[in-house]
């Protein structure tokens, strides 16, 4: 048998779009998070053997551990005859046969079935880590579970000869809700781990890390392993080096009233100097005119800030996703365009000046919260 480093795709084909993914990407980012935090996890690969596939390190070697991720909501809880129901009657097309086919490599392997929706009573051993005496064949519950699972598809074979009762001994049924939780816990856990290592916990720091994780996901699932089968996967060593670059430019920012990171900015998405010289002119003052205390009588600031920073954060990920595909001046327009949006949508009796908005926008890219040119993620390897 091959090393699982050796192996490629069972469908080989081109890079796909990613629209559509991002509760698959929101998992794999958390997966990033966990492994910097210790998890013992060495690597996640991106869409490169299964959905994800993350490589442990073991005192015996890598594991691979291959990660089916089922974002849906169903209407019914995961159960025996669902991961077992063949598609259309092929062998070999169902979710537990599709998972068992990775066991093909020289390492042991793991599984995993991420997923939004709870499970069955008769899947609930499996839902305990791979050391849990739940997990043991004598628990009887995980020894039903082991038999019916070899009754309802007892030809099911990987290609190194192990059956449904191997795959359920290494096999964990992963219960994580909907993508919002998903994204509460990867930040809850980041926080954390920003905290001890680097003693950052601002939340906007702590979103700004997190986009970038999004972003090596998002860049990883989309590459194309013809080409290079390391740039579908994110290493510790290289993540760890990426996220230590954005806190150090977090930690670091331009001061408000230099503009340095601004007019970086303005430059890299191709504005004219005569245009960059308004903007940045406009911007210091509206930040000395939201100094004033008469200007704080205005409406609820602090409600609209936060409505921007949740705006700005939306067209963000929209664009990391694949949702938005525009170039990084047609991004910086767009911006502004949903801005304007949301100040239209302001009562008039407290609406603050439309410039309040652009410039909140410009004093967050002023701080590295926010960009218009692509995010630059490094090297995958």
């Amino acid at each position: 048998m091959a090393s699982v480093h050796e192996l490629l795709s069972h469908e080989y084909g081109g890079p796909i779009a990613r629209a559509g993914f991002q509760y698959q990407d929101d998992v794999a980012a958390h997966f990033c998070v966990e492994m910097l935090g210790g998890s013992g996890a060495e690597a996640v690969w991106c869409e490169l053997l299964d959905d994800i596939t993350l490589i442990w390190t073991t005192p015996t070697g890598d594991e691979p551990e291959f990660v089916q991720v089922k974002g849906g909501r169903g209407e019914r809880m995961w159960s025996v005859a669902m991961i077992c129901s063949r598609e259309g009657g092929r062998a070999g097309s169902s979710i537990a046969e599709k998972s068992l086919s990775h066991d093909r490599c020289d390492e042991q392997c793991r599984f995993r079935l991420v997923t939004a929706t709870d499970v069955a009573p008769e899947l609930r051993p499996l839902t305990a880590h791979h050391a849990s005496p739940d997990r043991t064949a004598t628990n009887a519950e995980f020894a039903a579970l082991c038999r019916s699972l070899a009754a309802t598809l007892p030809d099911a074979r990987s290609s190194k000869g192990n059956d449904l009762h191997y795959w359920a001994e290494r096999a964990i049924l992963d219960v994580r809700g909907e993508r919002g939780a998903v994204r509460s816990q990867a930040l809850e856990v980041l926080g954390k781990y920003l905290h001890a290592v680097y003693a950052i916990s601002a939340p906007d720091q702590v979103e700004a890390v997190y986009e970038l994780l999004l972003k090596r996901v998002f860049d990883a699932a989309l590459a194309d392993a013809r080409r290079s089968l390391d740039s579908k996967k994110i290493r510790l060593r290289s993540l760890s080096e990426s996220v230590l670059e954005r806190v150090a430019s977090l930690r670091s920012p331009s001061p408000a009233t230099g503009g340095t990171r601004l007019r970086h900015e303005l430059v890299g998405i191709g504005l004219p100097d005569h245009e960059i010289g308004e903007i940045l002119e406009r911007f210091y003052r509206e930040t000395t005119r939201a100094r004033r205390a008469s200007y704080l009588e205005i409406g609820n600031l602090e409600s609209l800030d936060d409505e921007i920073d949740r705006l700005l954060q939306r067209v963000r990920l929209q664009r990391l996703s694949g949702e938005l595909s525009v170039t990084d001046l047609a991004f910086h327009n767009l911006c502004i365009d949903r801005l304007t949006e949301l100040w239209s949508r302001q009562p008039q009796s407290g609406r603050p000046p439309h410039a309040y908005l652009v410039s909140r926008m410009y004093e967050r890219v002023n701080r590295g919260l926010h960009q218009f040119t692509a995010l630059q993620t490094g090297a995958a390897a």
